[in-house]
């Protein structure tokens, strides 16, 4: 039995100030700040390895110092995935995305609007009969969130595809 772990951190500053000269001058100012925190562990067994992936981000994202629509401040991911056997393997994953802001644009002028955080599962089979041949079975949104990303829009439900992937 081994196990392997790798943690890796960025923080990502970028400022960005564009002068727009015409009949008035403005100056406008962006500022997005990312921290980046992302853990890979792998443990093999003798049945098989089972990979533990997690990533959180934390983004401060303004313009003009107001927060930007649609960016929410806290996202994070926990992926789990087992190798069932040379040919098959499983995995189930989360992921969470932090409240957010929108505007509705059925308003004049258009209106403010807070958007709630949501957590989605999805899990997945892979089969390969072949090594270049792959089967897999998914679901997404596995436990049939109700969620906004753009105000006034729905998001897909409870999802299940069958995918056939071929590495030429």
């Amino acid at each position: 039995t081994t196990l392997d772990t790798t943690l890796d951190t960025t923080l990502d500053t970028t400022l960005d100030t564009t002068l727009d000269t015409t009949l008035d001058t403005t100056l406008d100012t962006t500022l997005d700040t990312t921290l980046d925190t992302t853990l890979d562990t792998t443990l093999d067994t003798t049945r098989g390895a089972v990979h533990l992936r997690g990533a959180c981000a934390y983004v401060h994202s303004t313009a003009d110092g107001v927060r930007e629509l649609r960016r929410p401040q806290h996202l994070g991911s926990v992926d789990v995935r087992a190798e069932l056997s040379p040919w098959a393997s499983a995995s189930l994953a989360m992921t969470h995305t932090g409240a957010s802001l929108d505007r509705d644009f059925s308003t004049w002028p258009a209106t403010q609007v807070d958007l709630d955080g949501f957590r989605l599962w999805r899990a997945n089979v892979d089969i390969a009969p072949t090594p270049r041949w792959k089967l897999r079975l998914g679901v997404e949104n596995l436990l049939d969130e109700n969620y906004t990303t753009v105000f006034g829009y729905r998001s897909p439900g409870l999802t299940a595809m069958i995918k056939v992937i071929v590495e030429l």
